[in-house]
């Protein structure tokens, strides 16, 4: 995990764009929703994932082209028991 997150990290400042990262494995870009709406996620390995969204709250954009700028917010294991 000490290794994938600072790699993940460096792999998403590559692209241009959030509508480059991938959705299929290994990152498998997601929209989250209910409480976590206007957030998404990656994978960083099997059990962990990284949430953030993007950095300009102020006007939320919708198209996934327009947003370069993200902002982390945690990283999570998702999958963990009694969650």
């Amino acid at each position: 995990m000490a290794q994938k997150l600072p790699q993940r990290i460096q792999e998403l400042e590559a692209f241009v764009c959030l509508n480059d990262v991938p959705v299929t494995p290994p990152f498998r870009r997601h929209k989250l929703q209910g409480t976590f709406e206007n957030y998404f996620a990656i994978n960083i390995n099997e059990q962990y994932r990284l949430l953030f969204q993007q950095k300009s709250r102020n006007n939320i954009i919708t198209n996934l082209k327009e947003i370069k700028e993200i902002e982390i917010i945690e990283v999570s294991k998702h999958y963990e028991k009694g969650k």
